[in-house]
């Protein structure tokens, strides 16, 4: 529905223009609702009912129907909405259709002036522009009316689409009375006769935003880190600093930055839709159901939806980690094996996406395999499939009951684990990683599709079903690596490939641009690919023909020709490069396992590999200039911290390993140092180069003299020499040449025939003279 703002909306976007290079919020600082907007009502604290609110999309497209966002990005956005506003008590409710509106001028010229099509009173309009459309988002006002669009992309890496991004939820605040966090603080104008927050949050409820559990915020202008900390400064009129919330969503802050609304920001609008015609108009009843729907997230992108089409990685849930302890940490571990019994904790969020409590009748079943890309269900899960040895490799634990979650709620199940001794597979090759599956049990709320032995598709098609495949390498604990197997767990022959990406929107340098990332199979593997022909993109070759390494994004280890049910293990190494540091501290890196004629995702694995900051260190050691066949030591400088010490040839052969490289017979070659703190698998590389000394004459002997005279030299790496022996001063212009063993260091020289004078006797080597002595002969 459309209300007439009159305000200088021209005037007011110029002069931000003017303040900022970019903007991301378009939406006027003006509301028709001033006496509302300060009022204490909205900050009153009864009102915790909960609200599901109508919501149209609509696309612009090219006049022709080209251009515009897929269903699959609406569908996200719708997601997004719901994800952010839910633990407010606000829902969203769509129909699932999407008004295609075919304007090439609409398309090309994101503004209001699209509130005018196939607007509604029954809801709130969202407009969708293209991703190549100018970025930003623009609200009808704050508390003002129910429409708004958003349009374009970030303009910073990884430049994210706005439409999938908080920057909607950012605009729906506006429509549901929200203003920027700066608001007030930072002069961008308004009808509302704005004032500056103080620190000490003694104004908050009258001044800046409102609201008083954000914090003043004098303008973040997107000026965060990779880790979402403000890299400005400043203080208000007290002199206090200020202290800007970076991951709320009404802030300026970067789109991967934005996370959430405070709880008062939430109270608020809960309470401007309950005092608003325009809200009210908009509110319907969500609840259709008549059981409850549980569910445990693929992805931070998952609102529960079956099938699940917008998580790209659904093996990386954040609903479930392990803690080695049963404490309240919220980070996830790799398992630890205790020999006394003591139990890791399995910790498994479960959403009630409802509006019906659920019964406290269904249980959490979780089940354990070792780390892999491609799972068969239920063997590989239940103990059937076995290592080598004997010993199963995975496993289901004692279910645990749910307890009745309320509608909209969400609680955290602990599964009590054994982990199986590490030593039963050591013929696995990989001791510590397991995957895991949870999946709730419910004869009220069971299964929507039939599961099948694609355990991906199970996990897809169920939100039941959630799955957690993370390699942690916690550097900091002294883990640079991880193994995971790959393989066909099919009863006939299939043919498949690995794809190794960065994540998405991860910030700062790439894992692969920071560390050296080695890939390793093992012979089962290798020979999968051999039979493939041994293709791949983006890996370069080491001295080891079964060893890669990672040389940019999205790389392919293309037809791994599989045997039935065959398995190989792959290895992923991560070694910081001292000289390629930054700040940033964590990363993630994906291995994805696709059906080569498909392309059909089978499954995957993540690693997420974390590193504290450290003074770096460097491969320092000489070069050296030698005589041929000399034997000498270089020594690499000692990093003071136990480390390894590696030497390799030209060629990358490893020919030694501690810190003095003895050479017993010395030629002119290169070597390079590697030297690896032991800590945290830190390294770095020298080029060491040994030269060979100029080919020089060293005595003659005597000197005068009348008959022989002994010359020694020494020839460094050449494959021809001769001595030419010339007069010059008191003789007669006496020339003659004498070939030298190149393979000796001396000849004799019989000059009893020279006439008495001095002589100049040089060293030719390669046709060059390098050096020369005078001879006098009595």
């Amino acid at each position: 529905m459309i209300r007439r703002l009159f305000f200088l909306t021209v005037l007011l976007l110029l002069s931000f223009s003017n303040i900022f290079g970019q903007q991301l919020c378009h939406t006027p600082a003006q509301t028709n609702n001033g006496f509302l907007n300060k009022s204490s009502y909205l900050r009153s604290a009864f009102n915790n009912n909960s609200y599901c609110l109508k919501v149209y999309f609509h696309v612009i497209r090219r006049s022709d129907g080209t251009g515009g966002q897929t269903v699959a990005k609406v569908n996200q956005a719708f997601q997004l909405l719901n994800q952010d506003f839910n633990p407010h008590n606000i829902s969203f409710s769509w129909d699932n259709s999407i008004d295609y509106i075919n304007n090439t001028s609409y398309y090309n010229s994101p503004s209001s002036n699209i509130f005018t099509v196939n607007n509604h009173q029954d809801g709130i309009d969202i407009y969708l522009y293209d991703d190549n459309s100018s970025a930003g988002g623009l609200a009808n006002g704050v508390g003002g009316s129910s429409e708004f669009y958003v349009s374009g992309k970030f303009w910073n890496s990884p430049f994210q689409s706005l439409i999938t991004s908080h920057v909607i939820s950012h605009e729906m605040g506006h429509v549901i009375f929200l203003w920027h966090t700066h608001h007030g603080t930072f002069p961008e104008g308004g009808n509302d006769n704005p004032c500056a927050e103080l620190v000490n949050g003694s104004n908050a409820s009258t001044c800046g935003d409102y609201v008083t559990d954000t914090p003043a915020d004098p303008h973040i202008q997107f000026n965060v880190n990779s880790s979402c900390n403000w890299l400005g400064s400043g203080t208000d009129a007290n002199g206090q600093t200020y202290n800007p919330d970076e991951q709320n969503i009404m802030a300026y802050t970067t789109p991967q930055c934005m996370s959430y609304f405070t709880p008062l920001q939430g109270l608020r609008m809960r309470n401007a839709i309950a005092t608003l015609p325009y809200l009210q108009q908009c509110i319907v009843n969500c609840c259709a159901e008549t059981t409850a729907d549980l569910y445990t997230k693929d992805g931070i992108d998952d609102i529960g939806i079956e099938p699940n089409t917008t998580t790209q990685t659904p093996w990386d849930s954040p609903d479930i980690w392990i803690r080695n302890n049963n404490d309240n940490g919220l980070t996830h571990q790799n398992p630890e094996y205790n020999a006394g019994g003591q139990n890791n904790y399995i910790n498994v969020r479960v959403r009630n996406k409802s509006c019906i409590a659920s019964s406290g009748t269904e249980v959490m079943q979780v089940h354990w395999a070792k780390a892999n890309t491609s799972y068969a269900w239920p063997n590989y899960w239940n103990g059937v499939a076995q290592s080598p040895s004997g010993f199963p490799l995975g496993g289901t634990l004692p279910p645990v009951t749910i307890p009745v979650i309320q509608p909209g709620q969400e609680i955290i199940v602990k599964v009590p684990w054994q982990v199986p001794n590490p030593n039963n597979y050591i013929d696995v090759g990989e001791q510590w990683h397991y995957c895991l599956m949870s999946r709730i049990i419910s004869n009220n709320d069971p299964m929507t599709y039939p599961e099948t032995e694609n355990a991906r598709q199970n996990i897809d098609f169920n939100n039941n079903i959630a799955q957690k495949n993370v390699t942690v390498v916690d550097l900091i604990a002294g883990f640079s690596s991880g193994t995971i197997h790959v393989g066909n767990p099919f009863n006939n022959p299939k043919t498949y490939y690995l794809e190794l990406i960065r994540e998405d929107l991860e910030t700062g340098k790439a894992i692969y641009e920071e560390a050296e990332v080695g890939v390793k199979m093992d012979d089962v593997l290798y020979e999968a690919w051999e039979r493939g022909g041994k293709e791949a993109q983006l890996l370069d070759p080491t001295i080891d023909e079964k060893r890669k390494i990672v040389k940019g994004n999205n790389v392919i280890i293309d037809n791994l020709s599989f045997n039935a049910n065959e398995y190989g293990k792959l290895r992923l190494d991560f070694n910081f490069l001292t000289q390629e540091l930054t700040d940033k501290q964590n990363y993630k890196y994906h291995v994805i396992q696709k059906d080569a004629q498909t392309g059909a995702v089978i499954g995957g694995e993540t690693f997420i590999i974390t590193k504290n900051n450290r003074n770096p260190f460097y491969a320092e050691a000489p070069d050296k200039e030698v005589d041929l066949n000399q034997a000498i030591t270089i020594s690499a400088e000692d990093i003071n911290e136990p480390a390894i010490y590696n030497w390799y040839d030209n060629e990358g052969n490893l020919i030694y390993q501690g810190k003095d490289l003895q050479i017993a017979n010395a030629v002119a070659e290169k070597f390079k140092l590697e030297v690896i703190a032991t800590a945290d698998g830190f390294k770095d590389y020298r080029e060491v180069e040994v030269t060979l000394k100029p080919s020089s004459l060293e005595n003659i002997i005597p000197n005068p003299a009348t008959n022989n005279v002994q010359i020694s030299y020494k020839i460094n790496g050449a494959s021809s020499a001769y001595l030419m022996v010339i007069g010059y001063y008191g003789s007669n212009g006496t020339s003659n040449n004498y070939i030298l063993d190149v393979n000796s260091s001396e000849t004799n020289l019989n000059v009893s025939n020279y006439q008495s004078g001095f002589y100049t006797v040089a060293l030719v080597v390669n046709g060059e003279i390098v050096d020369a002595k005078t001879l006098i002969k009595q």
